[in-house]
């Protein structure tokens, strides 16, 4: 396997973005491009991207504005168009290296949102989209009143930060990863007004465009899931129903490719993603 790094600048701001990629020794069958949740970063992938590479796929993922490595305010976005443009810019260069190759985009929690909405959109040169506890709804709706609230401080001050309140303990029952979620630098709990308001409605406009996705999908959700809303994601699939596929993971924990039974996880995603690209 070989592993190489990259960037490029986004924006009107030409804010930095990197980006990295595991690439098989010997034939590339297929790509995968990677879209992280918030608060993480392309890093925290290795393992899966190992797991793929040893079976002839490539991975392409990079850090999202404001995550990781890669520049801007943390947890900032102004418009949901920013997350989507970053998508299109890392499928240019994968386009560019590896041609002819099927491309599947995956996206995990947040950037589940963000990868069913760009197939909905965007849906150009994609051979099939993976989406794992995507963030349509979370587990606890907010209120109405948070919601009006956050709405607010979106028309007043977009850019006001507070913490996602996320529980770590609820990433996987496996502790070395919520160790090393802790000990990991380049992770954060920020969020701004505009960032959350943007991908609360974004979550919504997928579940009612759903059936407007044309790309084979594969859904796949814990049932244990106390970040994201495994119901959203079963709604999702129920009006999405002629491409998609649904499987769920009972007991599993949000980060299902970092549970104690991620190489059956990967494995089933491996298996779809060899039907679909034969």
């Amino acid at each position: 396997m070989q592993h190489t790094t990259f960037s490029w600048r986004t924006g009107s701001e030409k804010i930095k973005i990197f980006g990295q990629l595991w690439q098989p020794t010997d034939t590339v069958d297929a790509v995968i491009a990677l879209v992280h949740g918030i608060g993480e970063h392309s890093g925290r992938y290795r393992e899966f991207a190992e797991f793929f590479a040893t079976k002839g796929i490539a991975v392409v993922a990079f850090d999202q504005r404001g995550h990781g490595k890669s520049e801007g305010k943390r947890g900032h976005i102004v418009h949901f168009n920013q997350l989507l443009d970053g998508v299109g810019e890392m499928l240019e260069r994968v386009r560019l290296q590896f041609k002819d190759k099927p491309v599947i985009l995956w996206g995990h929690s947040l950037g589940g949102n963000i990868a069913l909405n760009y197939t909905i959109k965007r849906p150009s040169g994609l051979k099939g989209v993976v989406v794992t506890a995507p963030y349509l709804r979370l587990a606890f709706e907010p209120s109405p009143f948070k919601i009006k609230l956050a709405k607010l401080m979106n028309n007043l001050y977009p850019g006001f930060t507070q913490s996602t309140g996320l529980n770590v303990a609820d990433l996987s029952r496996d502790k070395s990863v919520v160790e090393a979620y802790q000990r990991d630098r380049y992770v954060h709990d920020r969020i701004t007004a505009s960032f959350f308001i943007n991908i609360f409605n974004a979550g919504h406009f997928a579940l009612r465009h759903a059936n407007e996705l044309k790309v084979p999908a594969l859904l796949m959700h814990g049932t244990a899931d106390r970040i994201t809303n495994f119901h959203a994601t079963e709604e999702f699939a129920l009006k999405a129903h002629i491409v998609s596929e649904l499987k769920l993971w009972n007991g599993l924990y949000h980060e299902i490719h970092n549970e104690p039974e991620r190489d059956e996880v990967l494995l089933y995603a491996f298996n779809w993603i060899q039907k679909l690209i034969k």
